[in-house]
């Protein structure tokens, strides 16, 4: 995993165990903090969401719009239209949602001569650490601090598991105390939290979004074997004149013997969605429900089911629609696929390599 600046190495329990964390204040930089903290001040945490499934490669990136409000983030925008149609995009906004964590600078548990990152899902630490200090003794909501008022966060870490992935998380939380540190050290060698994440910008997030889109797109597009139909063999026929019978003549045969090729009807552009389109967001597949099943195709003679004037017409105009949607459902199913092949992830998923700079 790459480190943050300044050397600073990236911590994360591994094991079920009870530890003790010192955790550590910095002092703030950004002007837009999520916690609304002011620049200057000394603080403990960031907290920040994860985007997953991200692109070709399927990667977990920051949300931009989480860590500082004045960005846009192209995947929560995407997220924000389709709720407009909640019901009919139940998966996809489930897809798209981003995941909460936080961040933290600390002493290292295995060496104190050393500061850590301690970065980690909200629901596996932070929801837990939060909670006690709403619930807990006032003395300890200063426990980051250096002076007197710090305190020790004891910590017992246990097994979980969500849709069959075993992860840890804080079961227990409580305070001791801690022998005053030395500020000035202190905020020697612990970093900017605001600048420890690698935070893309839009268009960098779009790109990544278009890359997919294209790649399932591009895959679509590719021709499908033209299919001539078997003429019936006769090579094992007898008859006493050496001429086929007339009635056994197949129907498709033209002249010269071979049959005619299947007209290839023309793929038609995917039908846009119904929500008005934001500026600079490009719109996301939706995952379609109730589409006609294969075996369902239409009849050979549009004109004989369809009737009426310009039946024919009528007709290739169906199966063309029907062509379209089944391409926007194998789509969907490419991206499941491509989702399918990392590793199982949910709220509770561990860190990732890609959010550190």
């Amino acid at each position: 995993m790459d480190s943050p600046p300044g050397g600073v190495e990236v911590w994360s329990p591994e094991k079920a165990a009870k530890m003790c964390l010192d955790i550590l204040p910095y002092v703030v930089e950004s002007e837009t903090h999520p916690d609304r903290i002011e620049p200057g001040v000394l603080w403990y945490k960031l907290p920040f969401a994860i985007h997953r499934n991200v692109g070709v490669d399927s990667k977990s990136i920051v949300c931009p719009a989480s860590v500082d409000e004045t960005k846009r983030c192209p995947i929560c925008a995407d997220r924000k239209a389709l709720m407009k149609n909640y019901d009919d995009n139940v998966q996809e906004i489930k897809d798209l949602s981003p995941q909460k964590w936080v961040i933290y600078n600390m002493v290292d548990p295995e060496d104190s001569d050393k500061v850590v990152v301690f970065a980690f899902s909200r629901g596996k630490f932070a929801a837990k650490l939060e909670s006690e200090l709403l619930d807990g003794d006032e003395e300890d909501l200063n426990f980051y601090d250096v002076n007197s008022d710090g305190r020790s966060v004891v910590v017992r870490f246990k097994k979980d598991s969500f849709a069959g992935t075993e992860f840890i998380k804080a079961d227990r939380i409580d305070f001791k105390n801690r022998e005053e540190l030395d500020e000035d050290d202190v905020l020697d060698r612990v970093v900017c939290l605001e600048n420890c994440l690698l935070v893309l910008s839009d268009g960098e997030i779009e790109k990544m979004m278009v890359a997919a889109q294209d790649e399932d797109e591009d895959e679509d597009d590719q021709p499908e074997p033209r299919r001539r139909k078997r003429s019936r063999d006769l090579e094992d026929e007898e008859y006493d004149d050496g001429q086929r019978p007339v009635d056994d003549e197949p129907e498709d045969e033209v002249e010269g013997g071979l049959e005619e090729d299947e007209e290839d009807e023309p793929d038609e552009e995917d039908e846009p969605d119904d929500d008005p389109p934001e500026p600079r967001r490009r719109k996301r597949r939706r995952d379609p429900e109730d589409e006609p099943d294969e075996e369902d195709e239409p009849d050979d003679d549009p004109d004989a089911k369809l009737g009426g004037k310009s039946a024919a017409a009528e007709g290739k105009k169906a199966i063309a629609k029907k062509k379209a949607a089944a391409k926007k459902k194998n789509r969907g199913k490419k991206k499941n696929r491509r989702q399918a092949e990392r590793p199982e992830t949910s709220d509770e998923d561990d860190e990732d390599d890609e959010l550190f700079v």
